[in-house]
């Protein structure tokens, strides 16, 4: 265990897998205050910045692989600070976050739920339609979260809708991820989320993204713009909008990933929802097999109700064509009425 005692006015960053508790003092965790006794676990390949407000004493338990480092003032950007503040003051219905890869989307979203439900402004509705890297469901999915307090973890809460799309990029399926963002919006709204926060993927760097971006945002009712983005990167598609937008730089210290350490966190992920699952076997005759079922083998698929609700996910361990049968290594335990193959294959879980 480690002690530490933090000045006013620095940051203690903290890559994963780690625990932070306060001793003593107030800290901010993107925008969420952490005071006495609160314990705040930072999962591995993720990295939280610990501002403190004032002195402050923490213990600290670092695992495998984590590390921290403190550093002088605020790793908020001020434009992250400046934004968060003309959205609480305008209360726009809707905000779309659009940034690259590794850009901070996901951080800004979760800054900016905390500063809005701070100045009473909940609860918020977040909707995540990033594929490859959800912070509400497993991969393949886009869902919806209501927030009535502030968190440091999307991954801890329990999604109010979920939605299964089945692969990890939204470039061959985008009016299905377009049509299901909008089901989720009606979601957000039967909730009666004061402001709506939308995050998307990291998919810009050509004119179909592009397009795909600018019909996600047609599909919000006036929402803010809010765009992550490094010189002019993004200047092609936020010169289109009528929308009003706002320009943010990612932050400096943001944690990057490379292809292969996004799919290694992919695989955890679908580890984590897979936990405790055990094999199930499903007849056509009695749930409905939807996509390419005989050729499912090793396949994630969704688990859906009789609403079209994701109840879950499962992976294909065994198929018989002939009496119609599939065998899926699943946790969930609902009645299924539909099982949906997706594109996803996952070789060693469930085996």
């Amino acid at each position: 265990m480690i002690e530490l005692e933090l000045y006013p006015d620095s940051t203690l960053l903290v890559d994963g897998p780690a625990s932070v508790r306060v001793e003593s003092g107030i800290l901010e965790v993107f925008g969420a205050e952490r005071k006495a006794q609160s314990l705040t676990i930072v999962k591995e390949d993720k990295r939280l910045p610990f501002y403190a407000i004032i002195p402050t004493k923490i213990e600290m338990k670092l695992g495998a692989n984590s590390a921290y480092e403190i550093k002088k003032g605020n790793t908020i950007p001020q434009s992250w600070i400046e934004c968060a503040n003309t959205i609480i003051k305008k209360t726009p219905r809707c905000v779309v976050i659009i940034g690259g890869v590794d850009s901070g989307k996901s951080s800004l979203g979760l800054y900016l739920i905390n500063r809005c439900i701070k100045d009473g402004l909940g609860p918020v509705g977040f909707i995540d339609t990033d594929l490859g890297q959800s912070e509400i469901g497993p991969p393949g999915t886009i869902g919806f979260l209501l927030l009535r307090e502030q968190t440091t973890d999307f991954q801890s809460m329990n999604p109010d809708w979920t939605m299964f799309v089945g692969v990890t990029s939204p470039y061959s399926v985008q009016k299905k991820v377009l049509s299901m963002a909008g089901k989720l919006l009606a979601k957000a709204e039967e909730k009666r989320a004061r402001i709506i926060i939308v995050n998307t993927d990291g998919w810009v760097g050509n004119d179909a993204a592009l397009n795909f971006k600018k019909s996600m945002v047609g599909l919000l009712p006036s929402p803010f713009v809010v765009a992550i983005a490094q010189d002019n990167e993004l200047n092609p598609l936020l010169q289109s909008f009528s929308n009003e937008v706002i320009v943010v730089q990612p932050p400096s210290d943001v944690k990057p990933r490379s292809p292969e350490t996004r799919k290694r966190l992919r695989e955890l992920a679908f580890a984590r929802y897979l936990k405790r699952g055990r094999v199930k076997v499903f007849r056509n005759d009695v749930v409905k097999f939807e996509n390419d079922w005989q050729k499912g083998m090793n396949r994630i698929v969704g688990l859906l109700g009789n609403d079209g609700e994701l109840l879950g996910i499962g992976v294909v361990v065994g198929i018989d064509v002939k009496n119609g049968i599939l065998k899926v290594f699943t946790p969930v335990d609902e009645k299924i009425a539909r099982i949906v193959i997706g594109g996803i294959k996952l070789e060693r879980i469930g085996r």
